[in-house]
């Protein structure tokens, strides 16, 4: 017994193969969706700072376990760090310019450092007003300047809103 195929399904079949994988090519080359979000603006001294990245992890080497909050200039392995000094020994390695907060448990700031391009961080705690808000897996807000941010030697200038996953 023969058996025998309408012949359109010989025209048919490479199209969908096709069309299939030209889906799944245009699946593979859109980018995956990112969860951390940052917009605003940062200038040290009149210079702007463009902040591309913002990353989020828990001090685990601090019994308090604060959040740090990492606004940078460029993408940062965030995700591999545990302490405030994986950050900074990846830092001395990888310079980036932005700036870090170390969040309590009240989302209030326990320290901030600044990093403008200088070999050590400038703490500019106090300096900024914060909206901090969490969520399972998640921190987000926005922080800005305040009065103090001029007076300082070198004036900084912040308005940012972001949000970042939190492991």
């Amino acid at each position: 017994m023969r058996l025998r195929f309408p012949s359109s399904l010989f025209l048919l079949a490479p199209l969908a193969f096709a069309s299939f994988g030209t889906a799944w090519l245009a699946a593979a080359a859109e980018p995956a969706e990112k969860s951390a979000a940052i917009s605003g603006a940062f200038s040290v001294g009149g210079k702007p700072i463009k902040l591309a990245s913002v990353a989020a992890f828990r001090d685990t080497g601090d019994a308090r376990k604060h959040v740090v909050i990492v606004l940078s200039d460029k993408e940062l392995p965030a995700s591999t760090w545990k302490t405030g000094s994986d950050m900074s020994d990846w830092r001395r390695e990888h310079p980036f310019q932005g700036l870090a907060f170390w969040i309590n448990e009240n989302n209030e700031d326990v320290r901030c450092e600044m990093y403008d391009g200088t070999a050590f961080p400038t703490y500019v705690s106090g300096v900024f007003d914060y909206k901090i808000a969490r969520a399972p897996g998640a921190v987000s807000g926005s922080v800005k300047s305040n009065a103090g941010a001029g007076r300082l030697r070198t004036a900084v200038i912040l308005d940012v809103t972001f949000k970042a996953p939190l492991k």
